[in-house]
């Protein structure tokens, strides 16, 4: 059952990571075809090609703020989570480590191995998607200029300016008040342990 539990509640932190990733994913789709987007808009509407750049890129610069506004409230609800998260992971991997320092290898350790296998596991899935919001954001800037901005008018061009440049700083997930999720935080995890399992050892000896 606590294997059960733990199981639905990663995959729905999981699945609001994913949701952020793959709307980042579409924010950039749209910013790389604003011409197109505001093509087919005047094709549908009586707009000309200037108020139709304008209405598409005020949709997308609404589309980013709601996903930063997302980003933020998930990090603020999962916060202190993933500081616990990251406290018990440290101090599981470093006790099974421990275990199988000291017992030797054998088969009574392998049930050790798997279990710390799928804690692992479960580390990199949270730090690796975690890591992708942080990629996927900073790429927003380079989607945006690979749109073309040059060859919209003016006003256009000034207001992604602003887009590209809050774009800069990347949306993250944090562990705590301390540290942004990420692959290099999961290896920090790993450290720790290390850590944890030098001491013990030392302490055992």
């Amino acid at each position: 059952m606590g294997g059960f539990l733990t199981g639905t509640t990663d995959i729905f932190y999981w699945a609001l990571m994913i949701f952020a990733i793959g709307q980042i994913k579409i924010l950039q789709y749209k910013f790389k075809n604003l011409g197109k987007h505001a093509l087919a808009l005047m094709d549908k509407s009586k707009m000309s090609s200037d108020e139709a750049v304008n209405h598409c890129m005020k949709k997308c610069i609404i589309l980013h703020q709601i996903i930063i506004n997302y980003v933020t409230d998930v990090d603020d609800l999962m916060k202190p989570l993933m500081l616990m998260d990251f406290a018990i992971c440290s101090m599981l991997i470093s006790v099974v480590g421990i275990q199988v320092i000291v017992s030797g290898f054998g088969i009574a350790q392998v049930s050790s191995l798997q279990y710390l296998s799928s804690i692992m596991g479960q580390l990199f899935l949270f730090y690796w998607h975690a890591n992708e919001i942080i990629l996927e954001s900073l790429d927003v800037s380079i989607a945006i200029w690979e749109g073309q901005v040059y060859s919209y008018p003016l006003n256009v061009q000034k207001s992604l300016q602003f887009v590209m440049l809050r774009a800069q700083k990347p949306l993250t997930l944090n562990v705590g008040p301390f540290y942004a999720m990420s692959t290099t935080t999961a290896l920090s995890v790993l450290q720790a342990a290390y850590s944890y399992v030098a001491l013990m050892r030392q302490a055992y000896s």
